[in-house]
């Protein structure tokens, strides 16, 4: 006897579908919260800083006689102007008619407005570039450990231990295109590098290429995003990290060679980061007159240290029997410096910490991320392609990221586990 099972009776059922588009993609806007834009400094040209570079120094010491004394020459101060200008992001996306037209209401074939979907995505993917772009911008994404043939035109790039940041990756996800450099070469001249797959474990990204992988990625070279550089101009603005770092070349148009009271820190690490590290690390912004509030901004991993460091030097006093462990927050206090809060932003690299004085730093420029057109504040950015049926949106960012004082900020390196 036959009977009527749920294949055969499959018509007769309804599909029921979530109202909403679930986004599993990560998104990280650490940067942003920490320094909003400053829509008061919207940029014409670009936005000049005046900074005293040098101290007047014509200094006599005459003694205690009060005879006269002939005064050494004057050393005049020093007043330059440091210069920002905003950087273009633009992202384009296009949808055909069809899709636009079957998406229009709500239904069982579609999930709301596909325009708006899209937009959204388009948001948060730009949010994730910027956020990118604001650490480091002008200083290259990932070093290549060693790199392997996967066969079917892709290769599996292993990146350095202490260039690896997980959540970079991440953010930046699947379908993203990259440029791989030796020095000022671009080796992938045949075509982009597509990005796959992730391997958070071993630090493995999968990437599409094209022509010999042997010619196209090699050990040794820096990930940079497609056309963001050429080995002569960079096309992304200087993130903090480049800025932070930069001890005696030019940043914001000022060489810190010639004027040292420009030039930022570093600082070399050995081993994991700790309460110690951070404080002595400090202690040489405070030589070069830091004060106000200072953030230092680590990767998850390296945040968990410090975390589970607090959380081992803290005693239980609550007699409830439900006990919570952990730590959601850190703060450090430190001389003469404000309150100091350790940051994670998925964004660092394992091997690096930032220390940002973070009340003096801006995001400046003509816009911030959105997709209206800039100064009218209306009507999104949308055309008909020409000679095709789909229509395509755009969103939109031109800004730029300073650190006003340099000289209070560092960048460390060599942190391992």
């Amino acid at each position: 006897m036959a009977e009527v099972t749920v294949s055969e009776a499959q018509g007769m059922y309804k599909r029921l579908y979530d109202p909403e588009v679930v986004d599993v993609r990560p998104r990280s806007a650490v940067g942003q919260r920490a320094i909003p834009f400053n829509k008061r400094k919207r940029l014409g040209e670009s936005y000049q800083i005046p900074v005293a570079v040098k101290m007047p120094n014509g200094f006599t010491y005459a003694g205690s006689s009060g005879a006269a004394a002939t005064l050494n020459a004057a050393r005049n101060m020093v007043i330059k102007q440091a210069s920002a200008t905003g950087y273009e992001l633009d992202l384009r996306e296009e949808i055909t008619w069809k899709a636009i037209s079957q998406a229009v209401e709500d239904g069982e074939g579609a999930f709301g407005s596909l325009v708006q979907t899209v937009q959204g995505a388009m948001i948060g993917s730009s949010s994730n570039r910027l956020e990118a772009t604001l650490l480091h911008g002008q200083r290259g994404y990932g070093t290549i450990e060693s790199v392997a043939d996967a066969g079917s035109s892709q290769v599996n790039v292993v990146i350095t231990a202490a260039t690896w940041s997980n959540g970079l990756w991440w953010a930046c996800g699947q379908g993203s295109t990259w440029d791989a450099f030796t020095s000022t070469t671009k080796n992938n001249a045949t075509g982009v590098l597509v990005l796959q797959a992730i391997t958070s474990s071993t630090r493995t990204l999968k990437f599409d290429h094209s022509g010999t992988f042997s010619s196209e990625v090699a050990a040794g070279d820096v990930l940079y995003p497609q056309g963001a550089y050429d080995g002569t101009t960079h096309t992304d603005a200087p993130g903090l990290l480049t800025q932070c770092s930069n001890t005696t070349g030019t940043s914001l148009g000022l060489s810190a060679t010639t004027y040292i009271n420009w030039g930022a820190n570093t600082y070399t690490a050995t081993g994991p980061i700790s309460h110690g590290m951070i404080e002595d690390a400090v202690s040489r912004l405070r030589d070069r007159g830091a004060e106000g509030r200072l953030q230092v901004w680590l990767s998850n991993k390296r945040y968990s240290t410090v975390a589970m460091e607090v959380a081992s030097l803290r005693m239980v006093t609550d007699a409830s029997p439900m006990q919570k462990i952990g730590v959601k927050g850190i703060t450090i206090q430190s001389a003469d410096v404000g309150d100091i809060e350790i940051i994670n932003n998925p964004m660092m690299k394992d091997g690096e910490f930032l220390i940002l004085p973070v009340e003096e730093c801006e995001r400046v420029g003509s816009s911030d991320i959105t997709d209206k057109l800039p100064g009218l504040n209306k009507g999104e950015f949308f055309r008909y392609v020409q000679d095709k049926n789909t229509c395509e949106f755009g969103v939109y960012s031109d800004q730029a990221v300073i650190c006003k004082r340099p000289n209070w900020s560092m960048v460390g390196t060599g942190l391992t586990d």
